[in-house]
């Protein structure tokens, strides 16, 4: 697992563009797409339990989102607050503090242990996106990562 020395280093390095990239496309947080919020918790919330099926499903469910981008940049944002969440840290560092409760939950969970670098793999996928791969399979292998 990370220290929390090494979360709060991952989280200062490699945040801070994804809240700009977030507030120039007039989005904070959770509320870019109505409902979709919702769908990226939920999947956090099942990633260790779901088969191979659900993680099939959840990985199309994020490629037919309107923007990849922004999609993975909140599943990040996510992730970050887990893992702030895990290392002790107070509610008040959430980015996401209208759903704090259901977060915390997921950090005393399986996924909370490895949320940071989940959130890594997260922005490893951005980038691949940035260029010609695949967006159903990198979600796929994204989704897959979570699983383990």
């Amino acid at each position: 697992g990370w220290s929390k020395e090494d979360v709060r280093n991952y989280v200062v390095e490699n945040t801070r563009s994804s809240i700009a990239e977030l507030k120039r496309r007039g989005v904070w947080g959770l509320r870019f797409e109505e409902g979709f919020s919702e769908e990226l918790l939920e999947i956090l919330e099942t990633s260790a339990q779901a088969g191979v099926v659900d993680r099939m499903d959840a990985a199309q469910l994020l490629e037919e989102s309107e923007d990849a981008q922004v999609t993975l940049t909140a599943l990040r944002s996510l992730l970050r607050d887990v893992a702030v969440s895990r290392a002790g840290m107070s509610a008040e560092a959430l980015q996401n503090a209208d759903v704090a409760p259901r977060l915390i939950a997921i950090a005393r969970g399986p996924l909370g242990e490895q949320a940071a670098r989940f959130a890594q793999a997260a922005g490893e996928t951005r980038a691949a996106l940035q260029g010609n791969a695949n967006k159903l399979l990198m979600f796929d292998l994204l989704l897959d990562t979570l699983a383990s």
